[in-house]
């Protein structure tokens, strides 16, 4: 629980600075700017030390989306629709392994091996499929 906690504080003040970078960029250095920084640093620790885990996901979910679109990696249907797909997947994903998994997960080392080399396995395959596919395409882009 507590190094879970840590992973999200990380990712929490990650995106501050993404932020902070953006503020800086979009305003300018002026007081505005410094001001809005400020605030914003507050409130981030205020969410690392008052608020759950949930909501500290929350924010940094909803950081993460304002990001993406200004930083112009995804447009907004983009992001609306990765949302949506991925609150299904994640969804389907808790149901399976809550009706599957868990039990013989919690009971059993050698499930748990299994578990763990399939996902090591899968992400694997993942990337060198990624690799492959991406590995001869024109640099020109």
């Amino acid at each position: 629980h507590t190094q879970s906690k840590w992973v999200v504080v990380d990712a929490l003040f990650g995106s501050v600075m993404l932020l902070r970078h953006d503020v800086m960029e979009w305003l300018g250095t002026n007081e505005l700017s410094l001001f809005l920084i400020g605030l914003i640093l507050a409130l981030a620790s205020y969410f690392q030390k008052h608020i759950n885990e949930f909501t500290h996901l929350l924010v940094i979910i909803c950081m993460q989306t304002w990001l993406r679109v200004s930083q112009k990696v995804h447009t907004t249907n983009q992001v609306v629709v990765g949302a949506i797909v991925g609150s299904v997947y994640s969804t389907l994903l808790y149901i399976t392994w809550n009706s599957l998994v868990l039990e013989a997960f919690a009971s059993s080392f050698s499930v748990q091996v299994a578990v763990f080399t399939a996902a090591a396995a899968a992400s694997a395959l993942g990337f060198a499929v990624y690799v492959l596919l991406n590995w001869f395409k024109d640099d020109d882009r």
